[in-house]
């Protein structure tokens, strides 16, 4: 058996075909090998713009000595996490429950039956960090494999049953009452820096599930202190390192507390989801420095990061040359060969890294208060420096870029960039969105079965994979959000037949649906996951199209639906409140402000835009209703229809929202 990855599509597989391990990708072959051999099976999942995935690659996976006893002791296989969420979240759960901190690249060892016994992170080559060698690691869980079988083969069992446990949900009738948001954002309290904005008070990541329930609280209490939180949030967000002043785009997360030093990565995903919570923020409070932080993003995406389909690729890696931000680090000496003006000069402020590397990591937060160079003026001011700048940096070796479009992270985009369309009022946004949405539906759609879409795609290649149910749940969003832009028909179609295809795609057990679904033959177990990660849960985006859906068709069966799968959530929420922030926004005190607005056209409702700010609206378009007549509703109660501000007003205030009773059927 020699490397099998030569012929993987996937970038980060592509990164390691030349290893001497013998990789091979995960399919049903594993475990007759393992089992033959009477080994273990060494699962290794990373991706390609990960930089300790990196890291460990050259230190390791490049050792001649090391992947000796690899291929003699092991089965050994790598995962493109990107291209298979399922077996990540499998084996990032196990992992967990086996009392280790997770995160990537993962490593998870099993027996030939395919069950997890050992698992961790990064290994160094020697040790140091307080952690054996991989070589140390690798010959002690061999030997203990060989000499402790029994033992090990019933420790696999025990947490092969724990797994099985923690992927099983229950419905618990009554949940949904029993916790008000307000009670469970409370509980985050321990967790909220109130000093430089954001949760935690180390790494400071995005977090932009928590920030939106948050945003919708304040909506309703506009409780002072929350708002400052948030103020303090999108500033530190926008003029610190997350953000890359020169060219456009939010990195993945900042490794210090202040906002100041990022982890350089590019994720598409963090793109869509940053970029809708700001521009909810900017119509609320933004500063024009943050609205050109979003228009810039948007910009940078458009211009460096779509491919030939139109489609936007995956990330951009962090490493370039092999040194992490090395593309995006600028000495003083640089930026005075650029003849900045003195003023802007004093600004800027340069961050070093702890690694010690001349230069520094751009910052402004340290706007001076007046000035040209304050901030309500700077992005307009400081402009014609950035394209200096930027010019300047495109002599550089760039950080190279995943090339494979996934389904999900795509229709993110598409619901980010009618998000922007609503509340930035560019109808350029709008048309992107529906020319998107065109693409992917060109792209992920299955010729042969309609009803199947594809997970990843690339250039010039066919669709592979099956999509799982986070791509669902964000393309049903994204095809609510373009019907709702656009106005066709045809999205309200395929909307309706994408919510009906979820049963007969995807398990359900008390009203939550798996992860993978009927074609995924090779996974290995159905996971019911209600809990956010870095991306939004899809089975709390489902929640949420079921509900709107019941709005929009007046339907008992979508409104029953959502009710089962909020039930169930809450059941669990009280217990880790911040990781189901997702489903604490569908609770019926701030979901049922929603209004949805029956009219012939969206714009026979633009002159009362100004006094629902504080709503969420969805549409509904019909030719029963003349060019300028229109009728709200709020929880299946809709008005009269309306003549003039006054009535609008007076209909909204007469329906309260934190009366559970105004959205049950």
């Amino acid at each position: 058996m020699s490397n099998q990855l030569e012929l993987s599509l996937s970038p980060y597989l592509r990164q390691h075909k030349d290893n001497p391990v013998n990789w091979q990708p995960w399919g049903d072959q594993i475990l007759r090998e393992a089992t033959e051999r009477n080994v273990p099976i060494l699962v290794s999942i990373g991706y390609s713009t990960c930089h300790w995935c990196h890291v460990m690659a050259h230190e390791s996976f490049e050792d001649r000595h090391i992947a000796q006893i690899m291929n003699e002791r092991f089965v050994n296989v790598k995962i493109d996490r990107e291209e298979r969420p399922d077996l990540d979240h499998y084996f990032m759960d196990a992992v967990q429950l086996l009392g280790v901190s997770g995160g990537w690249p993962l490593h998870c060892f099993l027996t030939p039956k395919g069950k997890v016994f050992y698992g961790g992170t990064y290994f160094p080559p020697v040790r140091k960090y307080g952690r054996r060698s991989w070589a140390e690691t690798l010959m002690a869980v061999s030997e203990a494999y060989h000499r402790r079988r029994i033992e090990i083969e019933e420790q696999s069992d025990r947490l092969n049953f724990a797994m099985l446990r923690y992927h099983s949900p229950e419905n618990k009738q009554d949940a949904l009452f029993e916790h008000s948001a307000s009670a469970l954002i409370k509980k985050f309290e321990p967790l909220t820096d109130y000093e430089h904005g954001g949760f935690g008070f180390g790494q400071k990541f995005p977090s932009t599930m928590a920030l939106n329930l948050l945003l919708d609280q304040w909506l309703i209490d506009q409780d002072e202190r929350t708002f400052t939180f948030l103020t303090v949030t999108v500033r530190n967000l926008c003029l610190g390192g997350m953000y890359d002043h020169v060219a456009g785009g939010f990195y993945r997360y900042t490794v210090d507390r202040g906002w100041r030093i990022p982890h350089f990565e590019k994720m598409a995903y963090d793109h869509a989801l940053i970029n809708t919570f700001l521009s909810r923020w900017i119509r609320i409070a933004g500063t024009p420095y943050q609205v050109d932080a979003v228009r810039r993003s948007l910009s940078f995406w458009k211009s460096h990061l779509r491919g030939q389909r139109g489609l936007y690729y995956a990330a951009q890696d962090a490493d370039s040359e092999g040194q992490e931000g090395l593309y995006y680090l600028w000495t003083s000496s640089e930026l005075l060969t650029l003849e900045p003006d003195p003023t802007l000069l004093e600004a800027i402020s340069l961050v070093p890294l702890e690694s010690g590397h001349a230069g520094g990591v751009l910052n402004l937060l340290n706007t001076p208060p007046e000035g040209p160079y304050a901030l309500d003026g700077f992005a307009q001011s400081a402009d014609e420096f950035w394209r200096k700048m930027e010019l300047a940096r495109s002599q550089r070796t760039a950080p190279q870029i995943d090339k494979k479009f996934i389904l999900g992270w795509n229709c993110l985009i598409v619901s980010m960039l009618c998000e922007n369309y609503s509340r930035l009022s560019d109808i350029s946004l709008g048309e992107e969105a529906v020319q998107l949405m065109e693409e992917i539906i060109h792209s992920f759609r299955n010729a042969t079965n309609p009803a199947r879409w594809y997970r990843i795609c690339y250039d010039n290649e066919s669709g592979e994979g099956d999509a799982f149910l986070e791509d669902y749940a964000y393309l049903i969003q994204a095809v609510f959000d373009v019907w709702q832009v656009s106005e066709s028909q045809v999205y309200r179609e395929l909307y309706h037949d994408l919510l009906k295809s979820l049963n007969q795609i995807f398990s359900e057990a008390a009203g939550i649906f798996s992860f993978s679904g009927k074609w995924h033959h090779d996974s290995l177990a159905k996971m019911y996951i209600l809990t956010d990660s870095s991306l939004p849960n899809a089975n709390a985006v489902i929640a949420r199209q079921y509900y709107l859906a019941s709005q929009i068709f007046s339907s008992i069966e979508y409104f029953r639906h959502y009710e089962s799968m909020l039930e169930t959530a809450m059941g669990k929420a009280p217990e880790e409140p911040f990781s189901f922030a997702g489903w604490i926004r569908l609770l019926p005190e701030l979901l049922g402000r929603t209004v949805m607005v029956k009219c012939r056209k969206r714009r026979s409702f633009q002159k009362y835009l100004q006094f629902v700010k504080d709503r969420e609206l969805i549409y509904f378009y019909t030719d029963d209703l003349g060019e300028d007549e229109i009728l709200v509703c709020t929880g299946m109660r809709c008005s009269a229809p309306i003549q003039s501000t006054d009535e609008l007003i007076a209909f909204l205030e007469g329906n309260d929202p934190s009366d559970a009773d105004n959205i049950k059927i």
